[in-house]
C-alpha cells in the first residue's frame, strides 16, 4: 500500500476522510506561507508565530501561520504607467 501525503492536510486511518495538520515543520510552513525560514524564526521570537520543540524538531503551528498571514496588510498595487506616445 502506497502512501499518499499532503502538505496542509493527512489522511484518518479510520474514516478515509482528511484533516487539517495542527503543526508543520520548518520547510513545510515556509513553503505554505512562502516566508523565509528566517522570518519565521523572527517573528516566533517576536511572538507572532507559535512553535513547538519535539526533540531535535521545531514545528511550527499552523492555525498561529494563518493568523499572523492574515494580520499582513493588503499590498497596494498600482496600476502601470501608460506610455506616451
Amino acid at each position: 500500500m502506497m502512501k499518499t501525503r499532503t502538505l496542509a492536510t493527512r489522511a484518518i486511518p479510520s474514516g478515509g476522510t482528511e484533516a487539517e495538520a495542527l503543526f508543520a515543520r520548518i520547510p513545510v510552513a515556509t513553503s505554505l506561507c512562502g516566508l523565509s525560514r528566517a522570518t519565521l524564526y523572527r517573528e516566533a521570537g517576536r511572538g507572532n508565530l507559535v512553535m513547538k520543540k519535539a526533540g531535535r524538531t521545531t514545528l511550527v503551528c499552523l492555525t498561529s501561520l494563518r493568523a499572523f498571514m492574515a494580520s499582513l496588510p493588503q499590498a497596494e498595487i498600482r496600476p502601470p504607467h501608460q506610455k506616451a506616445g
